[in-house]
């Protein structure tokens, strides 16, 4: 019995000295995720203290941008391709579009900080520029295809060679002055204030032929616009781990600036036009317009230092709007009677949105 009992109680024992150990054993897991943490604490606030996306007072930086960006206009459509073209009358098409793709640009930008501690300021520079063509073509066997552009007094149907090309040209200067208004931690917010300079050129080139007849018809669609304005925004900037930070911008322009439209039509019997086979010859006079415009970007930011210098690369995905800053002419067909012809000059201006998007690659270096 007192073998057994001693038996029982060793058990006893043993089982209320059991968790001693694995309190000791789980206090030193505890410890050790512990500092885990703390290294991984340091590390974080070493990067937010290393790592600089802008430049410290009384240094500059320079900038090297790749953007590959996507334009976007308002109607893009220049030929419908009817479905059913034994009744000319009555047909059921689509609307072809000549509809741009991306295109490779560059953005150059400079940046001094301020030699002011106690309210940190820095000018920025910076400039854009995209040049983007494109082409399509559109033929078929059968006359079904019919024209969305020109004058109707200058064009047939049933046409069975269609073709669009665009060329679009876009730069844009802007210089600014930065105030941080928020720098805390892992935190750094400016607020920048400036002028902002855009230039646009659109040019439109449409060609229909019939084959049959040797008809040939080319419509020519140009407008451009300049505008300057104040411009205001934000760059916002958060350090995520390390060097590793989350970048983000965004500013308003409002653009005051000239407007030219131009319009052209040739006819001819022969492929090769030339000046004396104008049907219709428009340009609007100059005008002055308002042009709001928003321009929104956001990007990894990684920095990383070497010797007396630092270097930044980012990557990320922006866009670009600039309210009604195209437009083309349009010519509309007016009622013809036995005794009036018709008002051949009727025409009205169509306004177009100039949208860019797409991703972008920065390179930025601080001296």
């Amino acid at each position: 019995m007192h073998k057994k009992f001693a038996e029982k109680k060793g058990m006893c024992i043993l089982r209320e000295t059991k968790p001693k150990y694995q309190e000791v054993f789980f206090t030193e897991v505890k410890m050790k995720k512990l500092g885990f943490l703390i290294a991984g604490v340091s590390l974080l606030m070493s990067g937010a203290l290393t790592a600089s996306i802008r430049p410290c007072p009384g240094q500059f930086s320079f900038t090297v941008e790749w953007t590959y960006l996507e334009p976007i206009v308002d109607n893009p459509y220049y030929v419908i391709k009817d479905q059913d073209f034994d009744d000319v009358d009555e047909f059921l098409g689509q609307r072809i579009a000549n509809d741009m793709n991306y295109d490779s640009g560059f953005r150059i930008e400079a940046l001094y900080a301020f030699c002011n501690c106690a309210c940190p300021t820095d000018l920025r520079l910076a400039w854009t520029h995209l040049d983007a063509d494109h082409s399509v073509r559109k033929r078929t066997r059968d006359d079904d295809l019919f024209p969305t552009r020109g004058h109707p007094d200058c064009l047939e149907d049933d046409l069975d060679f269609a073709s669009s090309s665009i060329c679009f040209d876009f730069d844009r200067v802007e210089g600014v002055f930065g105030l941080h208004v928020l720098d805390c931690g892992c935190l750094n917010l400016v607020l920048e204030v400036g002028l902002q300079y855009a230039n646009f050129e659109y040019d439109t080139k449409i060609r229909y032929s019939d084959f049959a007849y040797d008809d040939f018809y080319r419509v020519v669609q140009d407008s451009s616009y300049w505008g300057i304005g104040p411009q205001f925004g934000f760059d916002f900037n958060y350090y995520i781990c390390g060097n590793l930070s989350l970048n983000a911008t965004v500013n308003w322009a409002l653009l005051v600036g000239e407007n030219d439209t131009k319009f052209i039509h040739f006819k001819s019997g022969e492929e090769q036009i030339t000046i004396r086979d104008i049907c219709v010859a428009a340009k609007n006079d100059s005008i002055w317009r308002i042009v709001p415009a928003t321009h929104m970007r956001t990007g990894l930011n990684y920095g990383f230092g070497c010797g007396c210098w630092d270097a930044n690369i980012e990557v990320g995905y922006q866009f670009y709007s600039y309210v009604r800053a195209l437009d083309h002419i349009e010519f509309v067909e007016s009622e013809k009677t036995k005794d009036a012809p018709g008002q051949v000059g009727r025409s009205l201006d169509i306004y177009s949105n100039a949208d860019m998007h797409g991703p972008y690659l920065a390179f930025t270096f601080n001296f």
